[in-house]
């Protein structure tokens, strides 16, 4: 018998070995390491997948769910960090394997029905070049993008404000 499938979904984008690209990945194994911490009946609610990219083959991870929420870094159009909902985009007419989070839910939309609701946490970033670290501005906008990960996980999960 399979286990139940998450409500939501949390897949964190980025490379590592990229610079400011990492701050998905990191925040992804936060988040792993918090869903760890937290009792059973609020851990069984969500699902962390961190990747390089996404894939086309992420439309199977996303089947069932009732949120999904993307975590990226931004080279431009971000201060900061942002929350906010996400729509479904037209896919490219012949998809890749790589797809930008509004694609894949509009590739989700076009291959199987309309996609469960989405956020996008986006961070932005300054340096993305193979082999750098993480820029000083990124690590200050990735921790103000935590608090703001974790308020919008306490309303889907239905917790109190974990800064209340």
């Amino acid at each position: 018998m399979s286990e139940p499938i998450a409500p939501i979904l949390v897949l964190a984008i980025g490379n590592p070995s990229r610079g400011d690209d990492a701050v998905g990945p990191i925040l992804g194994e936060r988040l792993m390491q918090w869903r760890r911490e937290q009792p059973p009946l609020i851990a069984n609610q969500l699902d962390v997948i961190a990747e390089q990219q996404l894939m086309v083959e992420h439309l199977l991870d996303m089947q069932g769910r009732q949120h999904i929420l993307f975590i990226d870094a931004a080279a431009s159009g971000v201060e900061g960090h942002r929350l906010a909902p996400i729509l479904p985009s037209p896919p490219p007419p012949l998809p890749g394997h790589a797809c930008h989070p509004g694609e894949l839910l509009g590739l989700y939309r076009q291959t199987f029905d309309t996609p469960p609701p989405a956020t996008l946490l986006a961070i932005e970033g300054q340096q993305f070049e193979l082999g750098q670290a993480l820029s000083e501005s990124t690590v200050r906008h990735m921790e103000a993008g935590w608090l703001s990960l974790l308020q919008c996980l306490s309303e889907l999960l239905g917790m109190p404000s974990p800064c209340a």
